[in-house]
């Protein structure tokens, strides 16, 4: 069954994660949520150098950091989902990781947003549906669905996390335009496209949301391990310079975005 005629959806999905594939389905199959699967991107067994896409020059430059292997391949899994979206004539994705976890309703959420969204005149990237609001943001619409009423709202601090995503074509080829080099992790790089477009929608709280299954490739847990292009406290310095610069943004988009759309 087709969740919406202007839908396509996907699920990032590793070739030997039958077991994740086994559980996402039950939960899109419980909505009747038709889906084609993706074979995602494998970096659990070679050094994120490695990968001809990856830049580690750039990511130190923007994270201060190098990558993982597995942020590499999540990274590389996501842009393939865009570019196989952007192929069909589909004007929306919904794009999700094997991992989610999906409350009765949801289909009728996600149909009641796309109609909305296709009539709203804002501009838009991307819906966070894996993270609620958070911090900065000013609500749009209150949208009514079997899950209950949940508040679209623009999220001008564009929460992390990304379980699930509704893209628009326009947010599709905004990311692949400057995706590479891989130069950051996904949440950071589309919070940086957020930011910088002013384009992130999020509601308030998160209709996707993640299993207790362990992680894969264990990457949270090693990030710590990662070579850092600076001394500790420098480190430490640079990245809260950062989160205020990201505020700053934040704040800038909030103003901007109220005097010209309002909210309600």
């Amino acid at each position: 069954m087709a969740l919406h005629e202007d839908l396509l959806v996907l699920l990032i999905n590793l070739d030997d994660c039958s077991d994740r594939l086994t559980s996402s389905s039950a939960f899109l199959d419980r909505e009747g949520i038709a889906y084609t699967r993706l074979s995602a991107v494998d970096g659990r067994h070679r050094p994120a150098a490695s990968f001809p896409e990856y830049d580690e020059r750039l990511t130190h430059r923007r994270m201060a950091r190098s990558m993982s292997s597995g942020e590499v391949a999540c990274f590389l899994s996501h842009a393939q989902a865009l570019c196989t979206f952007l192929q069909t004539d589909k004007p929306f994705l919904l794009l999700f990781e094997d991992d989610l976890r999906l409350d009765a309703g949801f289909a009728d959420l996600m149909r009641a947003s796309v109609d909305f969204l296709k009539a709203w005149p804002g501009r838009w990237d991307v819906v966070n549906l894996s993270r609620g609001v958070k911090r900065v943001w000013t609500p749009i619409a209150a949208i009514p669905s079997a899950m209950g009423t949940f508040t679209l709202s623009a999220s001008h601090y564009f929460p992390m996390t990304a379980t699930g995503m509704l893209w628009s074509r326009a947010g599709a080829e905004a990311f692949l335009a400057h995706a590479f080099p891989v130069h950051a992790p996904i949440d950071f790089y589309i919070r940086d496209l957020c930011h910088r477009r002013s384009s992130g929608l999020a509601f308030d709280r998160p209709p996707v949301l993640v299993t207790t299954a362990p992680s894969v490739t264990d990457d949270a847990g090693r990030r710590k391990e990662l070579p850092r292009a600076l001394h500790p406290i420098s480190y430490f310095v640079y990245r809260q310079r950062q989160a205020l610069a990201e505020y700053r943004a934040a704040f800038v988009n909030r103003t901007a975005f109220r005097a010209a759309q309002g909210g309600i």
